[in-house]
């Protein structure tokens, strides 16, 4: 079609078009179940017939409509009109009705209107109700219109024969010879129904509409009568739309025919959505389920359903193959309407994904301009034939189902969506990459059109493809798009592996080593790191041989990648020192920047800070230059994780923020749930647990629309990590429990044996401290599985702290032996902060025994290994315990010094723990009530129940001489926090103590 035709389109809908709905019968061949056609002479005599000349409507009227049921009169008593107020002559029989009560009440206000407006068009797809509509309308509202009720059907076409039945019905005789003038016809109608309320229904009218149009207005007569018209093309501007039924009408018509849904309500449901909600559809498939007996069930129905080759097949009757007993006959009236370039672009429409196309996918389809395309979809959507809204345009399901049963180009068309959708969209991302700029618009671009990509990509994969060397374009050029937003890597490797297949068919070698990379990062995420460097050195050979020296360099950082993670760090580095050389070479800044961000992960994980915050700081200058808005997202959460490990919290806060921001700007769902999730622990760490909450939430919701498992249960262990800080153990218990069963289902013995070690610290604080071993002992074995020295290490501690819990001069020496297992650990493993960590529990045991040399002697070695980490919380923890032993020997100058110490240092890591826990041991010391009262501020600020209940009894302790009423109320308070926590050690505590004071 050449772009001058298509200020035409629209005006040929209102011209005569050549054929109806019976030249649907007329062609034999077609891509679906053959088309019924007419029946014979010997078909229709014939006195026996097979169970074939049944069900495929072969014949008509065998004994009777015996699908017909009995259905209870729906009708209340005060919506029958009388048998005198409506003149019923010409209606059809009234018919089960549900819903649709909004357009009740818009036709019942334009047919009581008086502001001129005489005709009412109702328009709508085929079989939506239209029809049903008009005659529940004129029964409801009759008794408007005294001087009758008059319905035409013009579903035939001859639209003399109609204007000579309308006449009859107006008591007009001998029609027959008011000869063929159908302007002269509806003339004499309209002086019949002249001044007159009636109310006049021409249904079915869209042929007629498109033949006759200026005859059929000057048919509807003028106020006070009115005239409802039904039809399928768009008549005026003020039509009421007629659109599918909601679920709850659905099913109510579903009811209204006879089908119980009581006791299947959720198959019920799923059958009616199944039809897409159309009301013809949900008619024919009741009558259809009442035919068997007894009738058949709704999940029987979907079985049958999901047996045909279309829901299309299903969706007729035995009986007849008129329109009203055939969803492809209904359809086939609209669609005998349009010329091929119509047909075409409804067939390419009906390929595109369940949820539409663009204009400009069509147009690429059709191999047509835009603006033609545009225009086809606008004649489309006039014959509602598809919803357009101006830029995209989408078929209702079972009308695009229909489609796929007639012939038509389809390979053609079906090559044509790949080559848009697939490559040349998908290409966008390849190109803006390649060409060092910012990838955001294509990624856009690619997203809005996802269910088609992947339509196409999946299409493009299929064993009968037309264009196998297209299929190998496309799953290359998608490759790096499906990483991007997180597809999972099985799908991903398993198309990879059927496109390498065919790229060695169709020798494309390029190709082929592109793919095979990608199927290297694809085992990489499956975890099979063996296979991915098997993929990985065979992509580097052929890019060797090529001379693609981008190609060895992006496969020598993938190798580096899988090195790290398996963390073999030397290696790892030195594969990246290759490819970032490569890159330079070539002038690859994407790459270089990808690479410098590779090298901070590996100094970052060694804890080598300062150089990786150089290294990340290269790379987010690279990124920046190039605009590549995802590199910065990434790099700045991994600054963020080097800046919160170093206590650096605003900063890091910052990093976290920028990151964020610019994740929901390129459309990165498990970039945002990382960084809310980074976000949630740095709230976390600094005892902002209201926060910490919101953001983990937040986290969790995206990690659910993704589908991503292990980021749930990852998200609600920390959740479980904040209610247990704050003693709310059932909250913290629920928490894990759901998080365990997501890492079990996903196979992570590494995420169980974390979650473990946690309910082993919840059950501690109980006080059951046999199940919180076990959850240790548990915990330690899956630690050793994964080979987790590091988990090993911190769940060794955590029995050292079981042990350490008794008092007793056994168990302390147990509590060492464990400690020192955990250190030796960590020293294996190079951990200097899990070695501070242990040393000062080593140190907390010995002051527990009373031996202080020891204690400080552990304590000044693990300050050392704090201050050389940069651990300020570190510092702040050991300095206060340091304090704790010199204020034991009555040293307590030097212990004030070291708590006012250590609350700088908390203060400045932004610990409001911390500064609450040293503001309450300067007031233990001191006596002083305002160390006191702020400690308790800051307790209650981060509800810290079990805290503020010990400062308080410090408190009541040191006023207890000053002010025993004073003392009696601190004690009363904390008697109750404990008790809302169920600390039964601290309860008893202050029951003796109010003892002693009633004694007293």
């Amino acid at each position: 079609m050449q772009p001058q035709q298509s200020s035409r389109l629209i005006s040929r809908l209102i011209v005569p078009l050549l054929g109806g709905a019976s030249a649907l019968y007329k062609r034999k061949a077609r891509a679906g179940p053959t088309a019924p056609s007419p029946p014979s002479p010997a078909q229709a005599s014939a006195s026996q017939f097979s169970a074939e000349d049944i069900l495929g409507s072969h014949i008509r009227n065998v004994a009777g409509d015996y699908t017909e049921i009995a259905v209870r009169n729906v009708f209340p008593a005060w919506q029958m009109p009388s048998a005198t107020a409506v003149n019923r002559v010409t209606l059809p029989p009234r018919r089960q009705f549900v819903g649709r009560e909004d357009l009740l009440a818009r036709l019942e206000e334009r047919l009581k209107s008086t502001d001129g407006a005489n005709v009412i068009c109702l328009t709508g797809t085929a079989g939506v109700g239209k029809s049903a509509l008009a005659l529940e309308a004129a029964y409801r509202f009759g008794a408007l219109f005294p001087d009758g009720c008059y319905w035409v059907d013009l579903r035939g076409n001859d639209w003399v024969e109609a204007l000579r039945g309308l006449l009859s019905a107006l008591g007009v005789p001998h029609t027959e010879e008011l000869g063929q003038d159908t302007l002269a016809l509806a003339e004499i109608a309209r002086g019949r129904l002249a001044d007159k309320r009636t109310l006049l229904i021409l249904d079915n009218a869209e042929n007629v509409v498109r033949r006759h149009r200026q005859h059929v207005l000057a048919l509807c007569p003028s106020v006070p009568a009115k005239t409802i018209i039904t039809s399928r093309i768009i008549i005026d501007t003020d039509d009421l739309r007629v659109d599918a039924l909601s679920d709850s009408d659905a099913l109510k018509l579903l009811e209204a025919k006879g089908i119980s849904i009581a006791d299947q309500y959720d198959d019920a449901l799923s059958l009616v959505r199944r039809l897409g909600n159309l009301a013809l559809a949900i008619a024919i498939m009741a009558r259809r389920m009442r035919i068997i007996q007894p009738t058949q069930s709704c999940a029987d129905s979907l079985r049958e359903l999901d047996k045909s080759a279309t829901p299309i097949d299903a969706l007729r009757l035995p009986l007849s193959n008129t329109p009203d007993d055939s969803l492809a006959a209904t359809f086939a009236l609209s669609y005998e309407l349009l010329d091929e370039p119509l047909r075409t672009a409804f067939h390419a429409l009906s390929l595109c994904a369940p949820s539409g196309a663009s204009v400009q996918g069509i147009a690429r389809m059709c191999d047509i301009t835009e603006p033609v395309a545009c225009d086809m979809l606008r004649a489309l959507a006039m014959l509602s034939l598809a919803e357009f809204n101006g830029r995209h345009a989408q078929l209702h399901p079972l009308l695009r189902d229909w489609a796929h049963t007639l012939p038509f180009e389809r390979d053609a068309l079906i090559t044509r969506h790949a080559a848009y959708f697939g490559l040349e969209i998908g290409n966008r991302y390849q190109q803006a990459l390649n060409s060092e700029q910012d990838p955001l618009p294509a990624l856009t671009q690619i997203d809005a059109e996802l269910a088609n990509v992947q339509l196409a990509q999946e299409r493009a994969l299929s064993f009968n493809f037309p264009a196998p060397e297209l299929a190998v374009e496309i799953t290359d050029c998608l490759a790096l798009y499906w990483r991007q937003r997180h597809l999972p890597p099985q799908q991903r490797l398993r198309w990879i592996n059927r496109a390498c297949r065919l790229a060695e068919q169709t020798q494309q070698r390029n190709h082929l080593a592109n793919l095979l990379q990608a199927a290297g990062d694809a085992q990489t995420f499956c975890d099979q790191h063996d296979a991915a460097l098997q993929s990985y050195q065979q992509a580097l050979d052929l890019f060797t041989a090529l001379d693609d020296r981008l190609g060895q360099a992006n496969t020598l950082k993938a190798i580096g990648d899988v090195q790290a993670f398996r963390k073999e760090h030397e290696p790892a580095l030195q594969s990246y020192q290759q490819a970032l050389d490569g890159f330079m070479a070539i002038g690859d800044r994407l790459g270089q920047a990808n690479t410098l961000k590779a090298i901070g992960d590996v100094q970052a994980f060694r804890k080598e800070n300062e150089p990786a915050l150089q290294s990340y700081q290269q790379a987010l200058d690279g990124f920046t230059a190039i605009g590549d808005r995802q590199g910065q997202a990434n790099t700045l959460k991994a600054i963020g994780d080097v800046q919160t490990f170093c206590d650096q919290h605003d900063a890091a806060l910052r990093s976290y923020t920028q990151a964020l921001g610019l994740f929901i700007a390129t459309g990165d769902r498990m970039g945002q749930a990382n960084s809310l999730k980074a976000i949630g622990d740095l709230s976390a760490s600094r005892d902002q647990h209201d926060a910490a909450l919101d953001s983990y939430a937040r986290a969790l919701d995206l990690f659910t629309a993704i589908g991503d498992r292990l980021g749930q249960a990852n998200t609600l262990k920390a959740i479980g990590d904040v209610h247990a800080f704050r003693k709310e153990s059932n909250a913290a218990m629920q928490a894990y429990d759901r998080a365990l069963e997501l890492f079990s289902a996903a196979g992570s013995s590494l995420g169980q044996a974390g979650v473990l070690k946690a309910i082993g610290d919840v059950r501690a604080f109980q006080d059951q401290l046999d199940a919180a071993r076990q959850a240790y002992q548990r915990a330690l074995e899956l630690f050793t599985v994964a080979d987790s020295k590091l988990g090993q290490a911190n769940t060794l501690r955590a029995l050292g702290d079981i042990a350490a819990l008794h008092h007793d001069h056994n168990e302390s020496e147990a509590a060492l032996s464990w400690y020192q297992r955990a250190l030796e650990l960590s020293n294996k493993i190079g951990d200097r902060l899990g070695q501070a960590n242990t040393l000062k529990v080593i140190g907390d045991a010995y002051a527990q025994r009373g031996e202080s040399d020891a204690a400080l002697h552990s304590y000044e070695q693990a300050l050392e290994l704090y201050i050389a980490t940069n651990s300020q919380l570190g510092q702040a923890h050991t300095l206060h315990a340091i304090g704790d032993v010199q204020a034991a020997c009555g040293q307590e100058a030097q212990a004030l010094k070291l708590y006012e110490q250590a609350l700088t240092l908390f203060t400045l890591a932004g610990s409001t723990l911390g500064q609450a826990n040293a503001y309450a041991s300067l007031g233990r010391i001191s006596g002083k009530r305002a160390h006191f009262d702020k400690a308790i501020r800051l307790y209650a600020s981060i509800h810290d129940l079990y805290s503020l209940a010990r400062c308080k009894f410090y408190y009541a302790l040191s006023v207890l001489d000053q002010d025993s009423d004073i003392a009696r109320e601190l004690l009363m308070d904390a008697k109750s926090l404990w008790t809302q926590i169920n600390f039964e050690e601290g309860r008893a505590a202050v029951d003796d103590l109010l003892s002693q004071l009633a004694i007293g």
